[in-house]
């Protein structure tokens, strides 16, 4: 994923990048608008929580983190919590973006899908 967003920096211009990962199928433009609406000049990212876990995969990045990307690239570091260790993120809280835990799950196989399906009837 850091590669990704490093990827993504170098290619658009833009103050802020909204990382969205494919297997996360109920994150959508509402989700999204509720996330981006934290974002305050004064962190380098926002990242929201779930069921008690950050979700880094569905965050807002500043541009400035762009320098410290390629530090850890390079140096063979590719956990996004080391990124979330190394800058400044604004962490907002479930009670805070009031976001249904399954907007974070992740559907990675036919299982997981059908699951959802069923919980959604």
């Amino acid at each position: 994923p850091l590669a990704g967003i490093y990827s993504a920096m170098r290619e658009v211009d833009s103050s802020w990048y909204f990382v969205l990962p494919c297997d996360m199928p109920l994150l959508d433009c509402d989700a999204a608008g509720i996330i981006a609406s934290f974002r305050d000049d004064a962190y380098d990212a926002v990242i929201p929580e779930a069921d008690g876990r950050f979700q880094p995969l569905a965050g807002l990045y500043n541009k400035r983190i762009k320098n410290e990307l390629e530090n850890q690239l390079d140096s063979g570091s590719y956990r996004m919590i080391s990124l979330l260790n190394s800058i400044k993120p604004l962490i907002i809280k479930e009670e805070q973006h009031k976001l249904h835990p399954d907007v974070f799950q992740n559907i990675n196989d036919q299982a997981a899908l059908k699951q959802m399906i069923q919980r959604r009837k």
